[in-house]
């Protein structure tokens, strides 16, 4: 927990992230750094785990693979250029909130496992 705890309180979550929809920033080249942590945290969780059986930390993988698609999303719709279009904007506003959300995410996998989830 360690990791999540000190890039969390580095990079930020929920709304104390750059990322968060409702910030002036969600959208902007602010946030896309955010995004690059965000989906390396996600993928040394995964790697932590990928010695286990495949159903096991479900949670952990779950939660893990929608912050990469996240993070893929926000990339592939050019998010931090400011996007217009009202189906780009809600996909960019979407991948925004689970990059913000991402450390609360990774860690209710966390302890999900330890309770057996």
């Amino acid at each position: 927990m360690t990791l999540l705890n000190n890039t969390e309180a580095v990079y930020g979550s929920e709304t104390g992230s750059r990322c968060w929809p409702a910030r002036p920033s969600a959208l902007t080249p602010d946030c896309t750094s955010k995004v690059g942590k965000a989906e390396e945290t996600a993928r040394t969780a995964l790697s932590w785990v990928s010695h286990e059986p495949a159903g096991t930390f479900t949670m952990l993988r779950t939660n893990a693979q929608h912050i990469l698609n996240a993070a893929r999303q926000y990339r592939t719709s050019q998010c931090e250029t400011g996007p217009t279009g009202r189906s780009v904007v809600s996909r960019c506003q979407a991948s925004a909130y689970t990059i913000a959300m991402a450390y609360p995410y990774l860690r209710a996998g966390f302890n999900g496992a330890l309770e057996g989830r």
